[in-house]
């Protein structure tokens, strides 16, 4: 037989608090992947507030100043750049939960097979014991089950001696 890695209840905690965490990972970018469009739309429109204001202001120099200015701070491109990496961050995080969870399962079921062993251990000598108290119970059941047939038995004849010594005594009254 191979040995194998017993984890402990703090190994299993942790490993549970991990796939935890990996889960609350894997939702919140779910969440961030619902919500990336309407931020987007969003950035997009205050960029265009923003150049129909310069726009209004003229061409002056502080107006173009104010449109590059607006273009380099926009939020635009770097959320269409999360955008397209949020599938993969996605991915990537169901696999760690997948990897943790197996891992987690694993460490249960290692645990739980630890424990079976150790119980397992002291079992035969129980049967043992068991066997042992059975055969005593079997006996005394036995004794007494004999014991009281043989008293039913000779209750019974004992009726019958009675039944017929009076059935005697009537036959010959003085007797």
């Amino acid at each position: 037989m191979t040995e194998t890695k017993t984890h402990t209840a703090t190994d299993i905690s942790a490993l549970e608090a991990s796939v935890r965490e990996a889960s609350a990972e894997q939702r919140a970018l779910a969440l961030e992947m619902d919500s990336i469009p309407s931020k987007i739309q969003a950035a997009a429109h205050a960029d265009a507030r923003a150049k129909a204001q310069a726009a209004r202001e003229g061409g002056t120099g502080a107006a173009v100043a104010a449109v590059a200015a607006v273009e380099d701070e926009s939020e635009v491109p770097q959320l269409r750049q999360r955008e397209k990496d949020l599938p993969y961050l996605i991915w990537a995080a169901s696999i760690r939960h997948a990897a943790l969870e197996a891992e987690l399962y694993d460490a249960q079921v290692k645990h739980h097979e630890a424990e079976a062993q150790k119980a397992r251990s002291g079992l035969l000598g129980l049967k043992l014991d068991m066997d042992e108290a059975t055969r005593k119970y079997n006996e005394r059941a036995d004794a007494v089950q004999h014991a009281e047939g043989a008293a039913s038995r000779l209750s019974y004849y004992r009726s019958q001696a009675s039944k017929r010594a009076k059935a005697l005594e009537r036959e010959y009254p003085g007797v």
